[in-house]
């Protein structure tokens, strides 16, 4: 039976007065199929998603074209805007693998960045994940 055969079958049904579980057993369709056919759920469900988009989504990402939300950046979508910023910070990074190579003290990495100690330990550690170049060093004994 082709879907628009069974999805009248369904409803007429259902006008008789069964119930949807009956309905499913006698059609062998699952509940939420029959549900959806006699109550037109799909539709609604998206035009509520449509709806939930109009309300949490500005307008289009002017890199690619998708939906921009209202949360971050107003003219760039989620996407573009972390590419954004692994753009931005990737020139940091390099400088600050530098610094670190020429035997700089985090001290004064600190200083020239402007961060806290927490700020540049965690910034570090992130680069290091990523794999920069950045060896651990140890103090030297006394």
């Amino acid at each position: 039976m082709s879907p628009p055969e069974w999805h009248a079958e369904a409803k007429q049904l259902r006008a008789e007065g069964l119930m949807y579980r009956e309905i499913a057993e006698r059609l062998g369709r699952p509940l939420s199929t029959v549900q959806d056919a006699v109550t037109g759920g799909n539709a609604r469900r998206r035009a509520a998603k449509r709806a939930w988009e109009r309300e949490h989504y500005r307008g289009t990402c002017e890199r690619c074209g998708g939906l921009t939300g209202k949360r971050h950046r107003e003219h760039l979508c989620w996407s573009c805007w972390i590419a954004q910023e692994q753009e931005r910070v990737h020139p940091r990074a390099e400088q600050i693998v530098a610094w670190w190579a020429e035997g700089l003290a985090l001290a004064e990495i600190r200083e020239r960045l402007g961060w806290s100690k927490g700020h540049l330990s965690m910034e570090m550690h992130r680069l290091r994940a990523k794999g920069y170049d950045l060896p651990y060093r140890r103090r030297p004994r006394r």
